[in-house]
């Protein structure tokens, strides 16, 4: 694991604080204000730089536990709490506490902004490279990219679970067919008031399209 660096927090926050891999300033000074067990019992899949992990906290505000959770790896959420800055965090282990935004819950919707880079896979899936949409919902294709090259991405989107980047104006990947190679930042999740309906016709065309080698 890369080792982190010491900055200096905000006036705010009057503190310093240790940032490393896959993990934010610790929230000392922030506090609770939710608490509840809407998602006990949900899994949730680690999203970071393949290869590496996210750390984990003692109590939320506490400091890291200097254990790492691999990016991939699964687990079940056993609470949830909310901080003032309107972040969540889950507890997944024993006492072990780490943020929302690196977590991937199923039939999540959310939007996320983000500065990373991503490698696209040669699963074998298409013929021509991934398909590139030019929304996360109606899976409307307008062009590809290319196996194994690199994209900067600006955002991603979860829609019912299921992982977006944004690589360029109304130009989104299925997550699935991408690696994070490295990320600069990401900011914490923003939760829709109306959540986007997915259009199964579309979507169910799109399938039979990957099925039939047909992309």
């Amino acid at each position: 694991m890369k080792r982190g660096t010491i900055k200096l927090c905000s006036a705010v926050l009057s503190a310093i604080c240790l940032l490393g891999v896959g993990q934010t300033a610790s929230a000392a000074t922030k506090q609770v204000i939710k608490e509840d067990d809407y998602n006990k019992g949900v899994t949730a899949t680690v999203n970071y730089v393949k290869g590496y992990g996210i750390s984990t906290w003692k109590n939320v505000d506490e400091t890291p536990t200097r254990h790492y959770l691999p990016t991939g790896t699964q687990w079940i959420v056993n609470h949830v709490s909310m901080l003032t800055d309107n972040s969540f965090w889950y507890l997944v282990g024993n006492n072990e506490w780490a943020s929302a935004k690196y977590y991937d819950l199923n039939h999540e919707y959310n939007n996320q902004k983000m500065n990373a880079v991503i490698t696209i896979k040669n699963t074998n899936t298409f013929r021509k490279g991934v398909p590139i949409f030019s929304d996360t919902t109606s899976y409307n294709q307008t062009g590809f990219v290319k196996f194994n090259n690199d994209y900067q991405v600006f955002s991603r989107q979860l829609v019912n679970g299921k992982n977006w980047y944004n690589v360029g104006q109304n130009q989104w990947i299925e997550g699935q067919y991408a690696d994070i190679k490295s990320e600069v930042s990401r900011e914490d999740k923003v939760y829709p008031d109306n959540l986007p309906d997915v259009n199964q016709k579309n979507y169910n065309f799109y399938q039979n399209k990957i099925k039939n080698r047909q992309l």
